[in-house]
């Protein structure tokens, strides 16, 4: 990119760097960057009076899901516990 587009290194590196944060590239060894495909949604539907956070994930919970950097998860809160979602493959359906 920095020869074909005349961008300095930093700026590649800072815009390569923003792409992964919102996870929309990935590294993959031996291929380099590659732009990562919508996964098919599964939909989400938490029970009446169930709190919905969003956040980003811990360290283990990126490596149990397999989610890159910059990817969020939905945490339902309800009376029968804590269930955590890959934010990339789930859509969160309200009533």
């Amino acid at each position: 990119m920095q020869q074909e587009h005349g961008l300095g290194r930093h700026t590649v590196r800072k815009a390569v760097g923003m792409l992964r944060a919102e996870g929309l590239v990935s590294f993959v060894k031996g291929l380099g960057m590659v732009v990562r495909e919508d996964p098919e949604f599964q939909v989400l539907a938490p029970p009446p009076g169930a709190e919905v956070r969003v956040r980003m994930p811990s360290a283990a919970e990126r490596d149990e899901f397999g989610l890159e950097e910059g990817v969020p998860v939905f945490v339902i809160v309800a009376d029968d516990g804590v269930q955590v979602f890959p934010g990339d493959r789930w859509v969160l359906r309200l009533p």
